[in-house]
């Protein structure tokens, strides 16, 4: 027996199995979302998952350039995707999104949200006032054919692990004015940095799944303004441009592994960071690739060093029409009618991806990171401090913004030229 009904009025507009509709534009399941903290182990399982998504991406895109995207962004958006998922459909995304079996991936996505919401709650120090407030947030909704019939399950998972409902709109009629409205929502949700993640929607649509983040945080130690200065990169083709270069010495976490080197440099609160990759010249792509083994070999062997760096400011704004991308991942059924399995979501199999959109934008410079997808010196008494070790951030390097407890990876940037925009 369903647990709730529509009233009256608006049954008609979609039909429900334990559902309730809560307004006339919405439809979201009744099930409250989940609020337990899941233990420090299962969330760490998930870092691992944003680095070989990252990894695989990296690898099998075809730009060459500037790259920025939000792992985290695409495995919730696809994570959620996958509820309605079923049969070779789910296995192939599952093996191609590296995810772990249904019963797990929802718990486990919908609790590393809940931890990563929780994030920077206390004030800044009284020497920081300046400081801008920590701001993290992700958000997840869908849209739907005014009409179209939804199982509960389905809309159960999404209200307990996502805190999504669905909102209705008329694809067939008006396919302009839903994407207006999807654009709008994402573009509020990333403070009007993600403004047109959708160009067009096809009359033939019946669904969007969309997931938002934005992120904004001081570095823990700002870099001197006065200090940032035009410093030479080399760029991948070995043309050199002068890049607005920031430059501190204080004592940092650095490491090595492979001749890949690696600096973190910590947000205010300490609890988000942004590891600096720098790979030996012509290795870009190998470390891009390889992600998901350099991460963890380098973060397990860093050490606080005494660091004269040397950081480009830059700004890389990235879209990805991601088809192809995951076809080459192993994930095609989902893409093809006749072949895609998607009975999870409405009992019948007519529905399939025609296509998965990526958009990311992050800017570094003296204050911090802001980033949007649909991102002082200790002498030691008794002694003479060593000098510091040169950290000149001067070739394509990759920067990362993660959570330091989790692992989970926010944004991933692909730098070649930090003066192309």
């Amino acid at each position: 027996m369903p647990r709730s009904f529509a009233p009256a009025a608006l049954a008609a507009a979609l039909t429900l199995t334990g559902a309730a509709m809560i307004r006339a534009d919405e439809a979201r399941s009744d099930r409250p979302r989940a609020r337990a903290a899941l233990p420090p182990a299962e969330l760490a399982e998930v870092g691992p998952v944003h680095l070989r998504l990252a990894s695989d991406l990296l690898r099998v895109v075809p730009d060459r350039g500037n790259v920025a995207c939000s792992p985290w962004s695409i495995i919730q958006a696809l994570g959620m995707t996958t509820a309605g998922a079923r049969g070779e459909t789910l296995a192939e995304m599952e093996r191609a999104l590296h995810l772990p079996g249904q019963a797990r991936v929802h718990p486990l996505l919908g609790g590393l949200d809940r931890a990563l919401m929780s994030r920077g709650q206390k004030p800044p120090p009284a020497w920081r006032k300046e400081a801008r407030p920590f701001t993290l947030r992700s958000a997840n909704a869908l849209w739907a054919q005014e009409g179209k019939r939804f199982e509960a399950p389905f809309l159960d998972g999404l209200a307990e692990h996502y805190g999504a409902g669905v909102r209705l709109v008329d694809f067939a009629a008006d396919p302009d004015a839903a994407r207006e409205r999807i654009n709008g929502w994402v573009a509020a949700e990333t403070n009007d940095r993600i403004r047109d993640l959708l160009r067009e929607v096809s009359p033939a649509t019946r669904l969007v799944l969309v997931n938002a983040v934005y992120f904004l945080a001081d570095w823990e130690h700002p870099f001197d303004p006065t200090s940032t200065r035009p410093r030479p990169f080399t760029r991948r083709d070995g043309t050199k441009v002068d890049a607005p270069t920031m430059h501190d010495t204080t004592l940092l976490a650095v490491a090595e592994h492979q001749g890949v080197r690696a600096v973190v440099l910590p947000y205010m609160g300490g609890e988000v960071e942004a590891l600096v990759l720098l790979p030996p010249a012509g290795k870009l792509d190998a470390t891009a690739s390889s992600l998901h083994e350099v991460v963890p070999a380098l973060t397990r062997g860093l050490k606080h060093e005494l660091v004269a760096l040397a950081l480009p400011k830059f700004e890389v704004g990235w879209r990805l029409a991601m088809k192809d991308a995951l076809e080459a991942l192993g994930m095609r059924k989902a893409f093809v009618f006749g072949q895609a399995d998607f009975s999870g979501m409405d009992g019948t199999r007519e529905l399939f991806i025609g296509a998965v959109t990526h958009q990311a934008w992050i800017a570094v410079d003296e204050k911090g990171t802001e980033a949007a997808a649909a991102t002082a010196v200790e002498m030691l008494a008794g002694g003479v401090p060593p000098p510091p070790v040169p950290f000149v951030v001067d070739r394509p390097f990759l920067l990362l913004v993660r959570d330091k407890a989790t692992g989970a990876v926010l944004f991933v940037t692909r730098v070649e030229d930090p003066t192309a925009k």
